[in-house]
């Protein structure tokens, strides 16, 4: 890991632990006028030529489309105006990569699957409110992504679906990688402490923590010496349920 990247694994770290540090004192300062916390839909999309995207059987993580997840949510307003938030999350991530290889008589099935953690501490701000019925909000977040085990799966089935060959194994080891993420989104209430928070937002996965030795982040590993590992963009999209306490 080169001197830069640990001084943005640190940056990020001390974003993240900082904030925490923070919260408790905002409470006891009575600076936090509103808390709310919420449960919903939260998927993660990797974008641009990334070997994420590729074929398993390619080298890469066979992670092409929008992976589902779940996510956990707690958003505290600051002062008597709350258009200050600190927005806490939790996010859990089930990526899934699937192909198949038809011959004569069989057919080649492939499948990596892994899952991914992320926790995230931020800032955001209320930029419109549309009549207190919704709210358009902007901002950034720290993100601890915590990318565990996965496993590759390959079976060689006939066309009477007959398995006549199966390897099964585990894919790269876990590891932790630090990111930032801008995010927009719209807040509408639709009872008196309910309301429905819908968001985009743009992230970098592995911001800090890269190690060039393991080759790319999110491969099963099947090709030997893969390149340095590159940095990872994703497009994240939340469909969250909020209630007030």
């Amino acid at each position: 890991m080169t001197h830069f990247c640990r001084l943005r694994t640190l940056a990020v770290s001390f974003f993240v632990i900082g904030a925490a540090l923070l919260l408790p004192e905002l409470c006891r300062a009575q600076l936090i006028t509103e808390t709310k916390v919420g449960i919903g839909l939260s998927t993660l999309w990797v974008n641009g030529a990334d070997p994420t995207r590729s074929g398993i059987l390619a080298g890469g993580g066979g992670y092409s489309g929008s992976q589902p997840g779940i996510g956990l949510r707690l958003r505290s307003s600051l002062g008597k105006d709350k258009v200050h938030r600190i927005p806490f999350g939790v996010d859990y991530y089930f990526l899934s990569g699937r192909e198949r290889v038809p011959f004569r008589v069989s057919s080649l099935f492939v499948r990596h699957r892994s899952q991914a953690l992320a926790i995230s501490l931020g800032y955001e701000y209320e930029i419109l409110d549309f009549n207190r019925v919704a709210k358009l909000y902007a901002g950034v977040e720290g993100r601890a992504n915590f990318f565990l085990t996965g496993d590759y799966e390959q079976e060689l089935v006939l066309v009477d679906g007959e398995v006549i060959q199966k390897v099964f194994r585990d894919s790269k080891e876990g590891v932790f990688r630090s990111g930032l993420a801008l995010r927009i989104g719209v807040e509408g209430q639709f009872e008196d402490d309910v309301f429905v928070d819908a968001s985009l937002a743009y992230t970098g996965l592995n911001l800090g923590g890269r190690d060039n030795e393991r080759g790319y982040l999110l491969t099963p590993g099947l090709v030997p010496d893969e390149p340095e590992e590159n940095l990872i963009g994703a497009l994240l999209f939340g469909l969250i349920v909020m209630y007030r306490l």
